[in-house]
């Protein structure tokens, strides 16, 4: 699965032993595949992999990839001002959750200070199953070990997301609701402009993915 989780590339296309992986270039926020089945198929072993972004060569190197395994690459920015991506090529464990829990993992990759990521019981707010997290942004060098685990399992249901910049406890994304399904395992994704204006402001990109 490929993922642009930039502000900055607004043609993101990627290629597995030259066939490509995205029908049409992904813009921010967006991924391959669909909702329903967000992952590529591709043969086990080393396969040769190309990602471009515009019409610029950004990466092409030999990945190995083990059998029923799945992998999510995503591009990410580096800085505010200037079209700098990096990349994390995440192993994703997609082992089963208990059918009462959901199993997520919260991607923050815009530049800029810490967030808090806070979901709350949409029946009751006050509940102490709600989930709150605080996270910076995952740097200009990261290991995907330090990102990549799906750490938190919640009781499935209906919340509400709120984030907040860390410091000045601004409101920067709100939704009306997110429904989190018996034993699903969910990445959730914030990206986009620090200050929220422009042409990409920040998205909160939700992906379903499909159990092992």
């Amino acid at each position: 699965m490929l993922v642009n989780g930039t502000y900055s590339v607004n043609s993101l296309t990627a290629a597995i032993n030259g066939t490509a992986i995205n029908a049409s270039p992904l813009i921010p926020g967006q991924y391959s595949g669909t909702i329903a089945a967000p992952y590529n198929k591709i043969p086990a072993g080393t396969n040769n992999l190309t990602v471009s972004l515009g019409t610029t060569n950004f990466l092409d190197k030999n990945i190995y990839t083990g059998s029923v395994n799945g992998y999510s690459l995503l591009i990410y920015d580096t800085s505010a001002s200037i079209a700098s991506p990096n990349y994390l090529f995440l192993t994703d464990d997609l082992t089963k959750p208990d059918t009462s829990l959901t199993k997520f993992r919260f991607l923050y990759t815009m530049p800029g200070d810490s967030i808090d990521f806070l979901l709350t019981k949409k029946t009751d707010s006050t509940k102490a199953d709600s989930v709150a997290i605080i996270q910076t942004f995952i740097g200009n060098n990261p290991t995907a070990s330090s990102v990549q685990s799906f750490g938190f399992t919640p009781r499935h249901g209906t919340y509400k997301p709120f984030i907040f910049n860390h410091s000045t406890a601004q409101l920067l994304y709100t939704s009306d609701s997110i429904t989190l399904g018996k034993a699903q395992i969910i990445s959730f994704i914030y990206s986009g402009l620090p200050n929220g204006t422009g042409n990409s402001a920040p998205k909160l990109t939700v992906i379903v993915h499909p159990p092992n």
